[in-house]
């Protein structure tokens, strides 16, 4: 247990799943249905059914990179890549003035952002197990959770002294760009080989 609390390799995984998936899904819970009314003026039943646009997308996009990642054993481009769309999808958000390229803009960034979760949560198992694993998965988790608290409380301040969402869906693009290059240039697990060998005999050819 020590051993893991004490590892590099999963203080690095808290930051990166902090920066790629936790930061923005907090926002997007939080802050979404405000976002769609601003631009949209809907009732609130409309906004409610328009917020759940985004999620029904990450549904479908979680489980086609989720069962890619898989058959391929692949994990850090099925993490970066979705983080970088991710933080696409935010930053056109930014500056789209259409509703329906916004709800499209910002599905994008909830697909790429969830998206990350599958393979991410793959990695502490490949070089974790036992109580090492119990520890370190904890902690990731709980690295991750800060974001609960930083993220929504950064936007908020952003919004308040701004007046609208603009710089906060900026600083939203950026954290999620900011780890997925951390994803493309770190030492993290990757699943190897009886990993993905097991992962075949699950999911068939």
């Amino acid at each position: 247990m020590l051993q893991a609390l004490s590892s590099g390799t999963v203080w690095q995984l808290g930051l990166l799943v902090f920066l790629c998936e936790a930061f923005g899904s907090y926002f997007l819970g939080l802050w979404l249905p405000q976002i769609v009314r601003d631009f949209s003026g809907l009732s609130d039943f409309r906004v409610g059914l328009v917020s759940a646009v985004p999620y029904l997308v990450a549904a479908v996009a979680m489980v086609l990179v989720g069962g890619h990642s898989d058959r391929s054993g692949e994990r850090l481009l099925h993490i970066a890549a979705p983080a970088t769309a991710g933080g696409f999808g935010f930053l056109a958000s930014a500056y789209l003035h259409s509703p329906g390229l916004t709800v499209l803009a910002l599905s994008v960034a909830a697909a790429g952002l969830l998206s990350t979760q599958g393979p991410f949560w793959s990695l502490p198992s490949a070089f974790l197990s036992g109580s090492s694993a119990a520890g370190g998965i904890a902690l990731i988790n709980s690295v991750a959770n800060l974001s609960g608290f930083i993220g929504p409380y950064v936007i908020g301040l952003l919004r308040g002294a701004t007046g609208s969402s603009h710089s906060g869906l900026l600083l939203l693009a950026l954290v999620p760009l900011a780890g997925a290059a951390l994803h493309y240039v770190s030492d993290e697990p990757q699943c190897s080989r009886p990993c993905r060998e097991r992962s075949r005999r699950q999911l068939g050819p």
